[in-house]
Parts: structure tokens; sequence; C-alpha cells
């Protein structure tokens, strides 16, 4: 018997219990019910609006197939709360199953609900519907366009540059063409991000670049071309970067600053800095002094390993600073760690102790900083507790940078260093006195005032 044919509650109720599989009831109610059956099994708390199958899919999943009963389904489950934007182990969320399945009513309305700044088309383009379906929406309702009122122009050329083909993209354009039409500049603004958008369209990136300009002629300021440029050269799509400044006119006025940038960008595929170098036909040692320790400051461990398999020493020292990898790799918040823990392996204890031109290592920098993460992976690989610093030990060097925590995690690894004098013969709680740092005061008169010879426990 159809689901469809089912009159009283019992009977739909033994159909999904028998039927389903090993789908939850909800879900499988979601699919081929009606809303009072999918009522029923929340409301006994067979399953709630949260629940999701072996792929991850949800309520909304399955509602998305539900021709007959999906809007208002659609809403129950909206008022409970149910995640409109999850996406299944495909990476698909229930709004584009609608529109692969027909459903578009259910699509629009899910879509609707979730509050987005772009329009529903800009959002069908990006997750790979075709131009048949696009015209079809398009032309049921050209609203499905729109954001409020009026056509969506900062998403939906962009959307057809960045995901779709040539065909879509010249179709957008059209559709837009009056509003493109309104103001020359604005148009230009708009049409140049879209060339920024097919830095990441691997397969039309190239095709839809070289109609974009021929079609409107656009003329590159610097600035232009090197964003252009550099999101071609991070999303690694080589074609449209030879497109760009080997057809229309795309340049780099500083390629040592370009290449730094890209070293810079958190996005940066190792990879993608070796593509930049081939295709000016440099050497990153030939553009950068000293490129790993650039590296070791503002990227992460994938670019510097890379950088090391280029022929960069790890050991090498910066002229002037005398700085190695470690001292710069202390000044990187996001991914000193991870550089530590790729550079200080590879080096040996004396690399490690290094100090640069004003005498301080790496250890001392990272207990200044406050850095204890960086001070502990240090130490793991030969950073000298002994080390001193213009007279100080290590703890005393702590206090004289007023740094609490700094201090006690030296003491807790040495407790004979708080028994170190430095300048003039100053003791740590002297050094201490001439910041208003109570806390650090009263530490130190604490484990000043143990008797000598527990003051004299070496680790």
């Amino acid at each position: 018997m159809e689901f469809s044919a089912m009159k009283s509650l019992a009977e739909k109720i033994n159909f999904v219990k028998k039927n389903r599989g090993v789908t939850p009831l909800l879900l499988f109610a979601s699919k081929l019910g009606d809303l009072e059956i999918c009522r029923y099994f929340v409301g006994i708390g067979a399953h709630v609006v949260g629940t999701v199958d072996e792929k991850g899919s949800n309520v909304f999943h399955y509602a998305a197939r539900n021709a007959a009963h999906g809007l208002e389904l659609l809403e129950f489950f909206a008022s409970l709360g149910g995640d409109m934007k999850r996406k299944n182990e495909d990476g698909e969320e229930a709004a584009i199953i609608a529109v692969r399945e027909g459903n578009f009513d259910f699509a629009i309305a899910l879509f609707n609900k979730r509050s987005e700044d772009m329009s529903f088309l800009a959002y069908c383009i990006r997750n790979a519907i075709g131009l048949d379906i696009l015209k079809f929406l398009y032309k049921k309702n050209a609203s499905v366009g729109n954001v409020g009122n009026k056509i969506d122009l900062k998403y939906l050329i962009f959307a057809a540059a960045g995901f779709g083909d040539l065909d879509i993209t010249k179709w957008v354009i059209e559709i837009c063409r009056k509003s493109l039409e309104y103001r020359t500049d604005v148009r230009n603004k708009i049409l140049l991000a879209a060339l920024k958008e097919c830095g990441g369209n691997m397969k039309h990136g190239e095709q839809i670049v070289s109609f974009i300009m021929k079609k409107y002629r656009l003329k590159f300021l610097p600035r232009d071309s090197e964003s252009l440029l550099k999101s071609a050269f991070l999303k690694r799509n080589i074609r449209v970067a030879d497109s760009l400044m080997n057809k229309h006119g795309a340049y780099i006025l500083d390629i040592t600053l370009f290449l730094k940038k890209l070293i810079s960008d958190e996005n940066v595929k190792a990879e993608s800095i070796g593509d930049f170098l081939k295709q000016v036909g440099k050497k990153v040692d030939e553009l950068l002094t000293n490129p790993l320790h650039f590296a070791s400051l503002n990227s992460r461990p994938d670019v510097c390993e890379w950088m090391v398999r280029q022929g960069c020493d790890v050991t090498a020292i910066k002229t002037g600073s005398l700085c190695t990898v470690l001292h710069f790799s202390v000044f990187n918040k996001s991914h000193g760690l991870a550089n530590i823990r790729f550079f200080a392996p590879k080096m040996s204890a004396n690399d490690v102790n290094r100090k640069d031109c004003r005498g301080r290592t790496a250890l001392h920098i990272s207990l200044g900083k406050k850095r204890l993460d960086f001070a502990e992976e240090l130490i793991k690989y030969g950073a000298d507790l002994d080390v001193d610093f213009n007279g100080c030990n290590l703890l005393l060097y702590c206090v004289g940078k007023n740094t609490l925590t700094s201090a006690r995690f030296v003491y807790e690894k040495k407790k004979s260093l708080v028994n170190g004098l430095g300048p003039e013969g100053k003791t740590a709680l002297q050094i201490a006195t001439k910041f208003d740092n109570k806390p650090m005061i009263q530490w130190l008169s604490k484990i000043t005032s143990i008797p000598r010879s527990s003051r004299l426990e070496k680790n």
C-alpha cells in the first residue's frame, strides 16, 4: 500500500516501522509521510529534530524529497529549531537536494528562511546547478535573482565567474545587463571582482577571463593586477594567471613584495609559491635575502619545509641581527609553535642556543613574551636553562622583564636560579622592587625566605 493512500495514523506508523530499514523513524517519515506522522514521532520522543542518519543527513534533507508534504514539514521542523544549513557527508545541503529533486518551492522556501544576503540563484550557481535549471527557476520567478527587490549584483556575477561555466556567466551578465550599464565605474568594479573569482575556477576560469576582457576591454591599475594575480596563484590556477599576464596586460609592479604577500597569506599553499617563481623565472633566494627567516616569521611549517627542499639552510644566521629561524618563529603568533617543532629537531644544541645581536636566545624571547608553550618546546630540544643575558640568569631575566608567569615557569624548571645575582650583585627581589608588581614581590619574598639547603635544590 502506498503511504499517500493510508488514512489512519496507525497504518502510517506501521508502514514506517516496517519499511524504514536502518533509517531513523522521523527521517523516513519526513521523506514519505505527512505532518501528522512526523508530529507523532516527535511527540513520543522517538527522535528529535536534530536526528541524523549514518551519512549525516537530517530531517530537511529527507523532507527535501517529499513533493507532497515537504513545505508543511519545512515549517514544522523550522519551528523546532532544526539545522537548515547542515551539510551531509557528501557536502550537500537540503535546499540543493530539493533543487535536484525538482522540489523547487521547498528549496526556495528553505533558502529564504536562512536570511542569506545572496540571491537563491547565486546560491544555486555556487552549488553547481546547471544552466537549464537556472533558466527555468528564473523564468518561473525572476525574484530568485534578487536580494530584496533588486538584482543581486553583490554575488550573482561573482558566483558565475567563480563556480559556473562560460555559458552561465554570459547568461548571468545578460540578466544583470541593465544594472551593469547604469554606471561604468560600478560595472568595471564588479567585473574586476568577477575576474578575481576566476582564480578559483579551475575548469572554466581562463575562458571566462578571456570573455570578460574581450567584451569590456578593462584596464588594470597596479592594485587590480596584483589582486587578480594573487587570487590565481593562491588557488594554483596557473592558466588564469598566465592568461592575465601574457594576454590581458596584468602585471606585478614589485615581484619581491608580491612574493612576500604570497608567503604571508594564511591560505597560501607552498606549491603556489613555486608556481609564481616559475612564472617570473626566479628562485626564492634571488628575490629574498634569508627567505627561510621571513617564512618562519610570517608563514606555516609546510611553507618552511618547502623552502628547505629548495635548499634554504635551517641553521643560517641573519646578517646584522644574528637571529636564527627560531628567533623569528617566536614572533609568529599563529604558527610559531608549529614552526619551532619543525625547525628545532633539525638544529644542534649550539644552534638552538644561539644569541641574537642583543644577547638573547629564542628561549629568552619566548619567556619575555610569556609564550611558555614556545619555551617548553625549546627546552625539549636543548635550550639551556643556564643561559645568561647581560649578567643575569634566566630567572633574573624574567624578573627584569616583570613577567611573573615566566619567572614561575623557570623556577619550576630550576629552583637554584633564584639564588643568582645580577648586575651590581642585585638579587631577584631587589631587581623586582623597581616594578609595582606586588604578586611578583610576594612570590619572590616567599621563595627566597626558604632555608638555604632547600633553595639549592636542583632538578
